[in-house]
């Protein structure tokens, strides 16, 4: 069996994984793995996604951003660790008021 060959990372990417650090790896963060964002794809990988490829944009833009900031916003936009497609009340309206509930989530477990 031939093995394939791993690429070393890129510089973004090395810079994406510095940034991401410490929330991407924290518990609360991980509890995100049990939960579906969009056909079979957890919140945890949208976010992941979601990050690098604000990240990976903005690293090709003309302009100067806040790094960090970036990415610890798009790691926590969808930070509400609730199965929202569960059929109850409380999510009817999870379209509408997921990024306040996020927002204060994120702001009490990460400040």
């Amino acid at each position: 069996m031939e093995r394939k060959k791993i690429k070393p990372l890129t510089q973004t990417q090395k810079e994406f994984l510095a940034y991401s650090k410490g929330i991407a790896d924290s518990d609360l963060m991980n509890q995100e793995r049990n939960f579906t964002q969009h056909r079979g794809t957890t919140v945890y990988e949208h976010s992941i996604g979601v990050a690098y490829t604000s990240y990976f944009i903005a690293k090709h833009m003309p302009f100067s951003f806040r790094e960090a900031s970036l990415v610890k916003g798009a790691l926590l936009h969808d930070y509400f660790l609730y199965d929202w497609h569960e059929k109850d009340d409380s999510h009817k309206w999870h379209g509408f008021c997921h990024p306040r509930i996020a927002m204060n989530k994120a702001n009490a477990d990460y400040g």
